[in-house]
């Protein structure tokens, strides 16, 4: 079957119909995270509160606010609230909750740092998109292997004072993802380490060197066996 050719022009209904999902989206998100600290205390929205009270605004109020008052963002206008997950651990959650969206992220991902000299840090907050659920059948041989070889790659675990809060994997994107869809935590990635030291252990050799060469990040459970 051969994929869609794409469009190189949008029909006046496909146009307003693009542009009210986008609109419903934003006034969606802006909503959703009113209560939030970067909200409150981010320089970057200062004329946007100032213009509204959200929990009253219609959302025409709220798409034209948005529209005057809330300019291009780049990393550094979220720099100073993603460096609050990062420092010493343990410390109370609460520091942290709610701090760019509601409740705690599932993961931080971690750029490659090959924009600049510093790697940038991405809170991943739960979103239908790959929160949906583990996968509706038990995962293969295959997948558990794949799971195993990405999904406990992890640079830092983000621990908490409070007991019962789970603890934030700071990770490249690939392994938060993989770590979402199989259910694999700080606390239970240790089922795993044997499935990815056997996984390892039975690759080509051509596989085994791109392997060994992420060595330097942090491998815990492969150096630990």
């Amino acid at each position: 079957m051969n994929p869609p050719q794409p469009l190189s022009s949008l029909s006046t209904q496909q146009q307003q119909s693009l542009q009210s999902h986008l609109e419903s989206l934003l006034v969606e998100t802006v909503k959703k995270n009113c209560n939030t600290t970067y909200f409150r205390e981010a320089p970057l929205l200062s004329k946007l509160r100032g213009q509204l009270t959200l929990t009253s605004a219609e959302d025409t109020l709220i798409l034209s606010a948005f529209s005057k008052c809330v300019p291009l963002s780049t990393y550094e206008d979220y720099r100073p609230f993603v460096i609050r997950f990062l420092r010493p651990t343990p410390y109370p959650s609460h520091e942290v909750r709610d701090l760019l969206s509601p409740g705690l992220p599932l993961f931080i991902a971690q750029s490659s740092g090959t924009s600049g000299s510093e790697f940038k840090y991405f809170p991943k907050y739960p979103h239908p998109l790959f929160t949906q659920g583990p996968p509706s059948s038990p995962p293969d041989v295959a997948q558990l292997k794949t799971a195993a070889l990405y999904g406990l790659h992890c640079m830092k675990t983000i621990v908490f004072e409070d007991d019962g809060v789970d603890k934030i994997p700071v990770t490249i994107i690939t392994s938060g993802y993989m770590r979402v869809i199989y259910g694999i935590t700080p606390d239970n990635e240790s089922e795993m380490a044997s499935i990815k030291r056997k996984t390892i252990v039975s690759l080509p050799k051509c596989s085994l060197t791109v392997v060994d060469m992420q060595a330097p990040l942090e491998w815990p459970l492969l150096r630990s066996g």
